[in-house]
């Protein structure tokens, strides 16, 4: 089984019945499914919140319990 620290730094999106999983460095999707708006406005999202988003997965690998982040709730 691959651990976290091997994937490496990655999120998920979810968006209704969709989900995807970004990897943050390189930004890119690594797997999941959605319509294309939604795959480019999660990719602009990950893109300008991208130091945050490797600041809080080094918290997470160092023991720290970083908070949820929510690009944007209905």
């Amino acid at each position: 089984m691959l651990g976290a620290k091997t994937l490496g730094a990655r999120i998920h999106a979810f968006f209704g019945e969709s989900e995807l999983v970004l990897s943050v460095q390189p930004l890119r999707i690594v797997n999941g499914d959605a319509p294309a708006e939604v795959r480019l406005l999660v990719l602009a999202w990950a893109a300008c919140h991208q130091s945050q988003l490797l600041s809080l997965w080094n918290q997470w690998m160092s023991g720290q319990r970083p908070p949820i982040l929510l690009g944007h709730a209905a």
